[in-house]
């Protein structure tokens, strides 16, 4: 599976079951977003690390 048809998959398999479910499929497309703008295939813990970073921010609105 490539990045676009994860990308595809996991905004809509699981979008409106739950809250914590949503919370997921945003830190999911943060991480493959960031992937995809550093050129790499392949997601890395620094990418998981940048979209948690990315979803309690606008979770909790902290600059």
């Amino acid at each position: 599976m490539d990045i676009t048809e994860l990308m595809i998959t996991e905004l809509f398999s699981d979008i409106q079951r739950d809250v914590f479910a949503t919370y997921r499929t945003v830190s999911i497309v943060l991480a493959i977003c960031s992937t995809v703008k550093n050129g790499r295939d392949v997601v890395s813990c620094e990418d998981v690390v940048v979209s948690y970073l990315t979803t309690f921010k606008l979770m909790f609105n902290v600059c």
